[in-house]
């Protein structure tokens, strides 16, 4: 995420009343952005609805890493089975890609600091790379 991104998001969150701290988190589902469990989510609606210039950015960037993430999958799915196929490697890398690919992806957001996480069963995790998928493995 480029800096001037996040100091324009800094500045659009003071300009709009919204304290940051506390952290915020950002949660995208079926094309629309929510604050979790957030009593500023009101007026974090209100901004992205004045504010295009964020709202699209914010939905390139979580597409962006929606297909990182895909693409860190399927590359570690290639690594890990060099290439090779049969019948008992193709219905593991089947369940292993239905347990490794629905997440939930999410923006943490301190005020100066930008992360996007995923929700797995440790709770949010940095969004896993090709590595974090073999070491799934």
């Amino acid at each position: 995420m480029n800096t001037t991104f996040q100091s324009k998001f800094r500045d659009a969150f003071t300009e709009y009343g919204i304290p940051i701290p506390p952290a915020i988190r950002i949660l995208y589902s079926e094309g629309t952005f929510t604050l979790l469990d957030d009593s500023r989510d009101a007026v974090f609606q209100s901004m992205l609805e004045a504010e295009q210039e964020i709202s699209q950015h914010l939905h390139q960037v979580f597409d962006s890493m929606r297909n990182e993430r895909q693409t860190a999958l399927c590359n570690a799915m290639k690594a890990l089975t060099s290439g090779r196929r049969s019948p008992t490697i193709n219905a593991f890398l089947q369940e292993f890609e239905g347990v490794q690919a629905a997440v939930q992806i999410s923006m943490w957001f301190d005020g100066n600091q930008l992360e996007i996480q995923e929700y797995s069963n440790e709770g949010w995790i940095a969004l896993k790379i090709e590595d974090a998928f073999i070491a799934a493995w």
